[in-house]
């Protein structure tokens, strides 16, 4: 599936403002061209919209080839604003997207605001908001910021990070995106961007969030998720519980329960076993002040003495 989602589609040029706008001769030159693309959909209709239906029914269009979606949402005033017969759509018709961009030039209020789009994002429940949620975790820095450091920086010290130790915090079965968008994904050290130098943990995280928290959203999918047991071991399981929460132990103080009775545990384990059960959320376990003796890093360097984490510059030059 590829959803080629085209915005604005106006002219930069002339000072006029009126002469920015498409009229029907550009509109249907720009849709020509877009009548190339192989294994476009056509007439697909908008009920129910396209966030609300299963990948099958764009993958087995086509004789199983797929769909490439033309997903028209720019600004035509008074021309075709759309060709479904050939499956050219009118973005907002057809489809609910939010594409979040915070505009933030500090980590904790780009966090912030993108964590507080989350609650209830995947549920159709009184007050649920399902759309196609896109959310990017990107800095917009200030001209200061962006002389000092690159994007590239930015990004594998600061905003891809937090992806794991915040945004992951924020999000539950009914509140987590459909997209997550990064700068230099996967890249954790400074120019090492080819595909076999980046980390697997980009992937680790999609896998986690499709076989955790979306299967257990039963308005996502009402199969039984991978880690579904009997009904017997469930109410054994809500029965020791049960029996936690009356005071025999403080257990149960440390997790919360699943609608299935397992308990849900978001703390931190640490290589030396140490293990913290509620974390603050802005809390950056590899962040630290000083760099202990024994510390080592991805590249094979080790931190023979302590000395004071070079990382913690970048953070003072956001705040």
């Amino acid at each position: 599936m590829i959803f080629l989602w085209t915005r604005y589609l106006v002219d930069i040029g002339p000072p006029d403002v009126n002469a920015r706008y498409w009229d029907e001769n550009t509109t249907q030159a720009f849709y020509t061209q877009m009548k190339r693309i192989n294994n476009r959909c056509p007439n697909l209709g908008n009920n129910p919209k396209f966030q609300e239906r299963t990948a099958a029914d764009f993958m087995d269009q086509n004789g199983g080839a797929g769909c490439v979606l033309i997903m028209i949402d720019g600004d035509l005033r008074n021309v075709t604003p759309d060709l479904p017969g050939d499956g050219i759509y009118r973005g907002p018709d057809y489809m609910d997207r939010n594409d979040h961009w915070s505009n933030k030039g500090n980590m904790n209020d780009l966090s912030s605001d993108q964590l507080k789009e989350y609650p209830g994002r995947r549920t159709s429940s009184a007050g649920g908001r399902d759309e196609f949620f896109i959310s990017q975790w990107l800095l917009t820095p200030d001209a200061i910021t962006s002389t000092i450091d690159s994007l590239e920086a930015l990004a594998i010290w600061m905003t891809n990070p937090a992806l794991y130790f915040s945004g992951l915090m924020g999000m539950d079965p009914e509140g987590y995106p459909s997209v997550l968008l990064q700068d230099y994904i996967g890249v954790e050290l400074k120019g090492k961007e080819d595909f076999g130098q980046l980390t697997t943990e980009p992937r680790v995280f999609a896998i986690g969030l499709n076989l955790y928290l979306a299967s257990e959203n039963c308005y996502v999918s009402h199969r039984k998720h991978p880690f579904f047991k009997s009904n017997a071991k469930v109410a054994a399981a809500q029965v020791k519980i049960a029996s936690l929460s009356n005071g025999t132990s403080s257990a149960a103080e440390d997790h919360d329960v699943t609608p299935n009775g397992f308990p849900q545990w978001n703390g931190i384990i640490f290589a030396n076993g140490t293990v913290i059960d509620h974390p603050k959320p802005d809390l950056h376990p590899w962040r630290l002040d000083t760099l202990r003796p024994g510390t080592r890093f991805a590249n094979g360097t080790m931190v023979t003495k302590a000395v004071r984490n070079p990382g913690l510059a970048l953070k003072l030059t956001i705040a």
